[in-house]
């Protein structure tokens, strides 16, 4: 079905948890990390490149999940 929005605690954890860790997974093998609490940080030493370059991994992880 659809997935559920997760808005609460509760609805967090009905998530789709394998489908969670291959995203995470696709990302760090595109070079990108992010902390398990799913905290992303972005900075002033961040370039606009490295922006570009950090979203076009999130649509190629995105698309193997």
């Amino acid at each position: 079905g659809e997935p559920e929005e997760a808005v609460d605690y509760r609805t967090y954890c009905r998530r789709d948890a394998a489908a969670q860790d291959r995203f995470w997974e696709a990302l760090q093998d595109g070079g990108v990390r992010i902390v398990p609490e799913g905290t992303w940080f972005v900075s002033a030493a961040h370039t606009e490149e490295d922006v570009a370059r950090t979203l076009e991994t999130v649509e190629r992880a995105l698309a193997q999940v």
